[in-house]
This record gives structure tokens, sequence and C-alpha cells, in this order.
């Protein structure tokens, strides 16, 4: 076998292993994403269903998100670094229980179903909460840098 065909088949194993490791990389850092969101989105729905105008303070909450976090409300406001954004989240709780008539107390949480967002990017989640003739709904666009939330976008439907 000529040298050349040598260093080329060499080459090719190079950048096949290179691919897989690439892949596999991904794949753990998706697999990780999916975990950070579906804790979460466990984590918002208990805080709900308890008024726990605390919860985003709680380690296993406050670890999954970036320093430099940011949320972005429904109607706009933007808060930035995770500090601000586990507060807001804190009220975010408390104004959906006021709204609600000031308890979970016969509150009914649907959905909650985490999606991937195209490209792998970050995942979303839509709540629907009923309680006697209330009704809201909630989407929730989760992003990721570095294995941890990045970005939370509301809306409101």
């Amino acid at each position: 076998m000529p040298s050349s065909a040598i260093l080329q088949a060499a080459k090719q194993r190079l950048e096949a292993a290179a691919a897989a490791e690439a892949a596999e990389a991904a794949a753990a850092a998706a697999a990780q994403q999916q975990e950070a969101a579906a804790s979460f989105v466990e984590h918002y729905k208990a805080a709900v269903a308890d008024s726990n105008d605390k919860w985003a303070l709680e380690p296993a909450v406050a670890d999954l998100f970036a320093e430099d976090a940011a949320l972005v409300t429904a109607d706009g406001q933007t808060f930035s670094g995770r500090p601000a954004v586990l507060k807001r989240l804190n009220h975010g709780v408390q104004q959906l229980a006021t709204a609600l008539g000031g308890a979970a107390k016969g509150l009914k949480i649907e959905g909650g179903e985490l999606e991937q967002a195209a490209g792998g990017g970050g995942a979303s989640v839509t709540f629907r909460f009923k309680q006697g003739v209330q009704r809201m709904s909630l989407h929730i666009a989760i992003s990721f840098a570095g294995g941890h939330i990045s970005k939370l976008q509301y809306s409101r439907g």
C-alpha cells in the first residue's frame, strides 16, 4: 500500500473518531439540557400547586441557572442575572396565586409536557391553570448555555 493511501486512511479514521466524539458530546449536552428543563418544570409545578413563593431559592432550582441568565416576562420586562431571575420566579408564583384567588386550593394544572425546540437548542412548556371560572395559560421557552438555563421567555395564551 503506498504511503499516501496509508496517510489518507489514517486521516479518515481520525476524522471519523472526531465526528463520533462530537456527536457523543452533543448527545450528552442535550441530555443534560433535557434533565435541567424537566427539573425546572417539576419544581415550578410543585411551587404553583403549593403557592410556594420561595421555591426558586432552593439550591436544586437555583443551580439550574447560569450566572448571567435572563427572564423575559409576557409583558416584555427583562430580568438579568441569576439573583434577579430567581427573585422574579418567586414573585411570579406569588402573582399567579393572587390572580387565581390567593391560594392553590382547587387549582388544576394541565399541560407541563416538555417539547424540544427546533434544532435542539432549547425546550418549551405550556401550562394551563384553572380555578373555578378563572383560566390562564403560560408558555415558557427555555434556552441553554454551558449546561445551564440561560433564558426563560414567557408568553400568555
